[in-house]
């Protein structure tokens, strides 16, 4: 990826992140049609995942989503965050390094005496783990499905789309329009995204607005 350097201060440049300060400098600083921009780049030149413009939404939504939650107090957003960086081939942002330096400090100098109570519980008390596999094999998929009606070239209503993807998940209609709005609250690059054709959600696949 051909980053313009030109348009960035020194200082921009200089984030601390050595060298992956180009890539940082580009994520925060691009909108959204620069990020679509260098993604037309990126396909022409056959590239492979992620792409800039994944990247960018992971970097600008889905991040600090997560750190907003995890200063909120849902433990689980740390490991979700680095999962995330993983994935998309992005540093830890500098919350995460901190966070993640802090936990471990506090296991090898023996203050806390698990890993659980370094970072926080995987899961809250009395959860049952069920209905969270359940949700986590169904709630992507359904609301993928729901997407790509509402994104068509023959557009249904919300309602319409809710009653049809709800028959063919075990979930009613009220939990997907939850987990449908969830997901637009919390990734809500996927409106403008969508318009532009497709977009990707955290699974890597494309969801596409064509038939």
């Amino acid at each position: 990826m051909n980053f313009d350097r030109t348009s960035q201060s020194a200082s921009q440049r200089k984030s601390g992140y050595g060298i992956f300060d180009d890539l940082v400098s580009a994520l925060s600083d691009w909108t959204l049609e620069d990020a679509e921009r260098a993604t037309k780049e990126w396909r022409a030149g056959n590239g492979h995942h992620p792409s800039p413009l994944l990247q960018w939404a992971v970097w600008n939504r889905e991040l600090p989503c997560l750190h907003k939650e995890w200063t909120d107090g849902r433990a689980p957003a740390l490991m979700e965050a680095i999962d995330c960086c993983g994935r998309f081939r992005l540093p830890l942002p500098p919350w995460c390094s901190a966070a993640i330096s802090n936990s471990v400090g506090k296991v090898q100098s023996f203050t806390a005496r698990t890993w659980d109570d370094a970072l926080g519980a995987a899961h809250k008390k009395g959860a049952r783990l069920p209905n969270l596999r359940s949700e986590y094999k169904n709630k992507i998929p359904a609301v993928a499905q729901l997407l790509e009606l509402l994104e068509s070239e023959n557009p249904i209503t919300l309602d319409a789309a809710k009653e049809k993807v709800s028959k063919e998940y075990p979930i009613s209609v009220d939990l997907l329009e939850r987990w449908f709005y969830e997901f637009r609250d919390k990734f809500s690059v996927t409106e403008e995204v969508t318009t532009q054709g497709s977009i990707f959600h955290p699974t890597g696949k494309p969801i596409s607005s064509e038939k």
